[in-house]
């Protein structure tokens, strides 16, 4: 006979389709209490309790064996109901109680939900939800029953919720700015009709053809012409200068910034990065424009199905595939004269039309060149086209004009004409702006060069923009075109000036560079040694993040410029914006400024350099998980500052080396150089650094030492975190004090220091840490066995490592999960999220977090009784923990390799490896891990001897508030 039980509504009993009535009301609190806690033991005290709240009855626990023998009989199965010392159970099939039915139906609902997989999830849960045929236990006569089933009646609730969120439109991960950065449309576009119809098409096309035909001018008016499209992305590719093209990772991050996601959403893996690309463009119909493409290789990873891309580049780029090409050509004879005759007026261009002619022809029909000519004939009471023309017959033509048929001659030609017509104030403003390292610049940075106001900087720009020697892009930023920016460089050349010019804009760009990191990174305070040129200051730190990110192509350009040069000024700018690009994670400039700082420093043998752009050099190998590479070089900066006597810079590169060592794997060393660090940050009176080393040192202590040796650590640098009034630090602190409370046994404290980091970060908005709290309080909460909550706080923290892209903490909290499957016997689930964070692991060169996945997968399949595979990756995890020194992780391998001996009945491997983990435990420090350890070492000892270690593990797990066997 089958039996299905129901308690969400009115108790049910269903034996092949027909129901079982219970007709006693104490049977059915007796019934529903058991059902309540399925195959567990409910002891007899809390059955008196739930029968008779108030006054139980004399002989009650008898009444309650009573109770038991006739509720057998009514359900028709005597070993249905089993006893054991001290109470009662109910032994059910998979399958058998529709409460547990509804929470696989939750659980998987949330799930689906994480994963995105919003229909599936909203299945599951009007699944789980359809379930419920009324109020829990609607016919159960016992208040106190009821109030102690108050979780599964709010799981109800919370399932409804999310339903409901499903329902609601939601967020997205990131708020949608809709993009508008296409170049201004040129006035006076002419012809093109035919080019404009074949763009119409919407698939992918390429525009080639040389510089100064009118590919860019092209693309932007077909952009103007759409109205169906939910933005205009435009990438300047850099495919011909100035600095190093761009490359597409670069490229797709430009774009995710472009359209609102936030820096630390936008993963660093590059699979990842374009997997989120593809993601956020794909749901919308967007126009995306690549200008100055140099390469097939630099726009493949780009282009995808879904938005219509426009491409552009002066080479055809056969080795592109699935692209529709569009070789863009001079203007037509009757389209330059259409062009001349909207900027110059068509009496004019009819009474000289043989001399507008022979000028068209000289600048080979380029709208740029064409342009330029024009707004300088403009500008005369009365223009003498003939006239003009012989000027441009007898320029020098900069080495070109010369040679028949070369249009990039005419075209450089118009240059050096507009050029000379210029007044002596504009020609030398047109040579200032030589020197400036991009393409697009600021009106400050103009001020600055021109040494006047910023008001009078732009007046001066905007002749130059009247000659269409310049774009205005916005308010305060000007746009060269690429050939102009060349030529204006090769006149700046000619200036003796220039490089009074150069090391003036240089110096602004270091000021304004300190200053706006100084205001988003108020612990850098970096200061300049020099006042060469005052700086632009910062009201608040959005002002300041905004320059930033608006002068990161610039900055960079400057580091290599004065690089080049020999400037000392290369390393210092390195290393001031060395913050601003770490926090935004823009890896190839990090890479370009600190190899062009590393390079004049060694050049001019300033050796204090030296050693602060190796330092920021191993920073951005030891972020991309190349420990060798970063332990070399943090070793090389510590030698250097040895050399120099700078304790200070001594203290903050071991600190740094001891992280890069711990991150490794070689905790023995990460110990020494960190003891070294702290006891350098002491002397030289660094309060921040103390406490940074602080919690590094606590944190090696944590794995490889002991419990309270770590405790003491992280307390110290608590009490200094708050000194400094850094609530970062505060928030690290706190979760690590959590961790090691829970370690030592201590439940109720690693859940308040767990609770007070949440909140910190909840009200600080430190989204950079949120993760890690969430880590930590799930661990606790498991431990005590509200799993509910636990596994929430970890699927929360698994979506923010996955949206900032942490792949260290995405693996831990994978593991996590992994563990919270097998405390609810689903090890198909457990071995799905521990095989995952060990490929992450993996890839991250994460080997502290491959050990713990390691650890996890061995305790999945000794649940799956699968003993030989569980022996190897305890094997597996134990070398590893030997030789990285992980002590902490090591005591629980070698209880899961005790047990997996034992099931083998390898009896001596079994208590060897019992007796090494109660060892281990009990001089780490580890509460929890040593009362656990001392069970499994007691079961397998026997007699006296087990005996007395069973009494000890038990005694443990009372003092610290667990049940006995309790446990992950």
């Amino acid at each position: 006979m089958s039996l299905r039980f129901g308690v969400l509504g009115p108790l049910r009993v269903v034996a092949d389709k027909a129901e079982i009535p219970v007709r006693s009301g104490k049977q059915r609190v007796l019934l529903a209490a058991l059902l309540l806690r399925a195959n567990r033991v409910v002891p007899t005290e809390e059955l008196i309790r739930f029968l008779w709240p108030e006054d139980p009855p004399a002989g009650a626990t008898q009444t309650v064996h009573t109770y038991v023998t006739r509720l057998r009989k009514v359900l028709g199965d005597r070993d249905l109901i089993g006893a054991v010392p001290d109470g009662f159970l109910i032994r059910l099939p998979a399958g058998a109680l529709d409460v547990e039915d509804f929470e696989r139906f939750a659980r998987q609902g949330l799930r689906e939900a994480a994963r995105g997989n919003r229909d599936a999830a909203e299945t599951a849960y009007t699944a789980a939800l359809d379930l419920w045929r009324g109020d829990l236990l609607a016919d159960v006569p016992s208040k106190t029953l009821l109030s102690s089933a108050k979780p599964v009646a709010d799981s109800r609730v919370r399932v409804l919720d999310r339903l409901k969120e499903l329902h609601e439109p939601r967020e997205p991960a990131f708020v949608y700015h809709r993009p508008r950065q296409l170049p201004p449309d040129q006035p006076g576009f002419v012809g093109r009709a035919g080019l404009l119809d074949q763009l119409s098409r919407g698939d992918t096309v390429l525009l080639s053809g040389p510089p100064g035909v009118g590919k860019t001018a092209l693309a932007v008016r077909h952009g103007q012409s759409l109205s169906s499209v939910d933005g205009e992305l435009y990438v300047n590719m850099r495919g011909f200068g100035p600095g190093e093209p761009l490359t597409p990772d670069d490229a797709i991050a430009h774009v995710l910034r472009s359209i609102g996601l936030p820096p630390e959403q936008i993963p660093t893996e590059p699979d990842d990065l374009a997997a989120r690309y593809r993601e956020l463009l794909g749901k919308r119909v967007l126009l995306v424009v690549l200008d100055n493409i140099a390469s097939a290789e630099q726009v493949r990873p780009l282009l995808f199905d879904g938005p219509r891309f426009v491409l552009i580049s002066r080479n055809t780029l056969p080795e592109l595939e699935g692209v529709r090409r569009i070789e863009v050509p001079q203007l037509s004879a009757p389209e330059s004269f259409a062009l001349f005759t909207h900027m110059l007026g068509a009496d004019l261009v009819t009474a000289q039309a043989s001399a507008v002619g022979e000028l068209a022809e000289l600048c080979g029909h380029f709208p740029l060149a064409l342009r330029i000519a024009a707004a300088q004939m403009f500008r005369w009471d009365e223009p003498d086209v003939a006239w003009f023309v012989r000027q441009l017959r007898e320029e020098d033509r900069l080495g070109g004009l010369e040679i028949v048929n070369d249009s990039q001659a005419a075209v450089r030609t118009a240059f050096a004409s507009s050029y000379r017509a210029l007044s002596a104030e504009g020609a030398r403003l047109f040579r200032m702006l030589g020197v400036l390292p991009g393409t697009d610049f600021s009106v400050d940075a103009v001020a600055t060069l021109i040494d006047d106001s910023a008001s009078a900087a732009r007046a001066s720009l905007e002749t130059l923009v009247q000659a269409s020697l310049l774009q205005r892009w916005a308010d305060d930023r000007y746009h060269f075109h690429d050939l102009l920016r060349v030529y204006a460089a090769e006149r700046a050349e000619s200036d003796d000036d220039s490089a009074r010019w150069r090391e003036r804009l240089h110096a602004w760009y270091l000021s304004s560079t300190l200053a706006a990191v100084n205001t988003v990174f108020p612990e850098a305070q970096e200061t300049r040694k020099d006042s060469v040129a005052a700086g632009l200051t910062f009201a608040d730190d959005r002002l300041a993040s905004a320059w930033l990110a608006a002068e990161t192509a610039n900055i960079v350009a400057v580091v290599e410029t004065a690089a080049e040069q020999g400037d000392e000024i290369a390393w210092r700018l390195a290393k001031a914006v060395a913050p601003f690009l770490r926090s935004h994670r823009l890896v190839s400039e990090r890479h370009a400024t600190c190899e062009a700082g590393l390079l004049v420093a060694q050049r001019t043998g300033n050796r204090e350099a030296e050693a602060a752009m190796l330092h920021s050099l191993a920073g951005l190998n030891w972020s991309l998980a190349d420990y060798t590479s970063a332990i070399d070089e943090y070793g090389r900066a510590l030698a250097v500052h040895q050399e120099l006597g700078n304790l200070r810079g001594q203290a903050s590169t071991l600190g740094n080396l001891g992280g890069a060592y711990y991150d490794a794997g070689r905790l023995h060393l990460a110990f020494d150089v960190l003891t070294r660090a702290l006891a350098a940050h002491r002397e030289v009176g660094s309060a921040y650094g103390e406490a940074a080393t602080l919690i590094n040192l606590g944190s090696v202590c944590a794995d490889s030492r002991s419990v309270p040796e770590a405790l003491a650590h992280f307390e110290r640098s608590f009490e200094l975190w708050r000194q400094v009034g850094s609530h970062v630090g505060e928030v690290v602190c706190l979760s690590s004090l959590s961790q090691m409370s829970l370690a030592a046994g201590d439940l109720a404290l690693a859940l308040d220091f767990a609770d007070r980091g949440v909140q910190l970060c909840e009200q600080t908005g430190n989204v950079g840490s949120q993760a890690r709290t969430l880590l930590v309080r799930s661990e606790a909460l498991l431990t005590l066995g509200r799993l509910d909550g636990a596994e929430d706080d970890s699927r929360t923290a698994l979506l923010i490592c996955r949206e900032t892209s942490d792949r260290k903490q995405e693996a831990e909290a994978l593991t996590l999960l992994a563990e919270h499957a097998l405390a609810r016997v689903e090890p198909e689930d457990a071995r799905e999220f521990a095989t995952g964070a060990l490929a992450i692991a993996t890839g991250a060169g994460y080997l502290l977090g491959r050990c713990d996945a390691l650890a996890a997968l061995s305790q999945v399949d000794l649940a799956d009784g699968d003993l030989a595979a569980a022996l190897e990756h305890a094997r597996t995890a134990h070398e590893l923990a030997e030789r990285t020194g992980y002590r902490r992780e090591l005591g629980r391998v070698l209880v899961t390799m005790a047990k997996a001996h034992r099931a083998l009945g390898e009896h001596g491997a079994a208590l060897h490896r019992a007796r090494e983990a109660v060892e281990l435990n009990r001089s780490f420090g580890q509460r929890l891990e040593l009362a656990r350890s001392l069970l499994v070492l007691g079961g397998l000892r026997g007699g006296a001897d087990g005996a007395r270690d069973l009494a000890e593990g038990h005694a443990l797990l009372s003092d610290i508030g667990l049940p006995a066997g309790s446990g992950r």
